[in-house]
């Protein structure tokens, strides 16, 4: 696992001291992933001053999840062009944010689980031709606005503690090139998980979480 240079440590530390930096990078100088995990909005700024102010080459991957993040530090955010991951859960971002993303182009893992998104926004992902894995949960989430997703390569899926109509099952049955969708609170009651099922046969749905470890 390779060190960062001390200055930019200094730099990120300095901006926000619970900042926690993950380096998983192959090479000098280069970070594979930066995380605030419960630094809040200094956390996320400290995120965001180092992607200006460094580039940051090689990441792949942005966590800042659980922060007081909002629509406007996602418009500050820079877009390198490896990044593949970007999570936003438990946030407060909302469906402006979204619009602010199109500039992603490698974003294959988008988390907004737990945030102020409604779905508004989602059409906006359409901008965003590699994503494949979208993390949507939450109570918040209208399902209505799903049929966005229509024309998205999702593979997975997750829709945890959101309240699903039967709009929203005919919008899932489109999505017939999914292969993992999850579905854990979601009150779903036992026809409507089969007849799903039997729409999406090749598609592993799931109800609850598993524990580690548990799948193959």
């Amino acid at each position: 696992m390779l060190g960062l240079h001390r200055a930019l440590v200094d730099e990120l530390l300095g901006l926000a001291p619970a900042l926690v930096v993950h380096v998983l990078a192959r090479a000098p100088r280069h970070l594979a992933a930066l995380g605030a995990g419960a630094a809040g909005a200094l956390g996320a700024l400290g995120i965001i001053m180092a992607l200006k102010n460094h580039g940051l080459d090689g990441l792949v991957s942005i966590d800042l999840s659980n922060t007081v993040l909002d629509d406007g530090d996602v418009d500050r955010l820079q877009s390198p062009p490896t990044v593949r991951e970007l999570n936003f859960a438990g946030t407060h971002v909302t469906d402006k944010c979204l619009a602010y993303l199109k500039g992603w182009q490698a974003l294959e893992r988008l988390n907004i689980t737990g945030t102020a998104i409604h779905g508004s926004g989602l059409l906006h992902l359409q901008s965003l031709p590699a994503l494949r894995d979208l993390y949507l949960g939450g109570p918040n989430v209208n399902d209505l606005f799903l049929v966005e997703l229509n024309g998205l390569k999702l593979e997975r899926l997750g829709l945890s503690k959101c309240t699903l109509s039967t709009h929203a099952f005919k919008t899932l049955a489109q999505l017939t090139q999914l292969r993992e969708l999850e579905l854990c609170n979601t009150k779903l009651a036992p026809k409507q998980l089969a007849d799903l099922q039997k729409t999406l046969p090749n598609c592993r749905i799931t109800r609850e979480k598993e524990a580690p470890g548990a799948r193959d």
